[in-house]
Order: C-alpha cells, then sequence, then structure tokens
C-alpha cells in the first residue's frame, strides 16, 4: 500500500542529529524558511533557526554538525532588475 508523506512540490530537506530530527517544512513557497527541530524521545517540534529567506529559494538538502549546534544548507540568491525603455526603435 502506497501513502503520500508530503503534499508540498518541494523536496524534503532533513538531517539527523543525536535525538533529533532536523527539518525545513515547506508551508509555502513566500513563507520564511525555518529549521525546527524534532526531538525522538518527546515527539515534540520546536523552531530553532529562522533563515530570513523565502522558501523558494531554499535547495533540498541539509546537514548538521555532530554536536548540533552548526547546521549547512544552500540558498538560491536571486537579482533581478527591472528596465523601462521608452520611445525605442
Amino acid at each position: 500500500m502506497e501513502s503520500s508523506v508530503s503534499e508540498s512540490a518541494f523536496p524534503p530537506s532533513y538531517a539527523f542529529g543525536v535525538g533529533a530530527l532536523f527539518f525545513i517544512r515547506y508551508s509555502g513557497a513566500d513563507d520564511p524558511a525555518v529549521i525546527e527541530r524534532f526531538d525522538l524521545a518527546t515527539r515534540a517540534i520546536k523552531p530553532v533557526l529562522p533563515l530570513g529567506v523565502p522558501q523558494r529559494f531554499a535547495v533540498p538538502g541539509l546537514s548538521v554538525s555532530p554536536d548540533g549546534r552548526w547546521f549547512l544548507g544552500a540558498w538560491w540568491e536571486v537579482q533581478s532588475d527591472l528596465m523601462r525603455f521608452e520611445n525605442f526603435r
């Protein structure tokens, strides 16, 4: 029997630490990305680190140091310039 793990269009980003699973929950492309911690003993979820970028810029993949104090992840950096031309021939 098959069942869906996530309804999100984004692939999951997660990493295992000592006694915990760290992950980024995708709720919407423009919502801020936050690393959360799922405690394996208590099954409690709490936010750990707000990333300050929209979730759509987060690249799948997350790593955590053995002591759980450092995270490594990747994010797209997007810049755009808007230009307006008048009377262009």
